[in-house]
């Protein structure tokens, strides 16, 4: 399955149900719920999730809650990282790992769903255990490479 990639594309898919997109890092706590909310932010009526390949239950980064509300996005308030599943992969259009390594184990663990896993257009660097400045650099990154394979984010507050 490919990826939506026109610049206004179909909120309902064929079979009437909302496009449902998963993004995958590697905790689930700073990179893939952020992407999971500038995406839910730019299509609303979409069914956006994020899943990690080691997550085990802790909630999303300080650093990343902070960037987010800096963007006037609260979506990810109560996020509790969570580990990616056979259910989760079966239950989306489009799984986009974060990074091309994330895309890759993806694809190995998950082998029947290659052709509806990608990496985003360019690797964004893991923030964890940085400063503000490192995850607002992390979320700039994210808002680039969603625009580029979703159609424009809008930008700020």
């Amino acid at each position: 399955m490919a990826l939506v990639t026109e610049k206004e594309p179909a909120a309902l898919k064929t079979d009437g149900h909302a496009r449902r997109v998963l993004f995958v890092c590697t905790g689930n706590t700073c990179r893939s719920p952020m992407a999971a909310a500038i995406l839910a932010r730019l299509r609303p009526t979409w069914e956006v999730s994020s899943a990690g390949l080691f997550a085990d239950g802790s909630p999303i980064s300080e650093n990343a809650l902070l960037v987010l509300h800096e963007n006037g996005i609260t979506s990810a308030d109560s996020h509790i990282s969570t580990p990616v599943s056979e259910e989760l992969i079966i239950g989306a259009d489009d799984v986009v790992g974060i990074s091309s390594r994330h895309a890759m184990a993806l694809t190995m663990r998950f082998p029947a769903a290659a052709a509806k896993i990608r990496p985003l257009p360019f690797d964004i660097p893991d923030p964890f255990g940085g400063d503000a400045d490192t995850y607002r650099a992390a979320y700039a990154s994210l808002e680039r490479a969603i625009g580029e394979m979703f159609g424009e984010v809008p930008h700020g507050k």
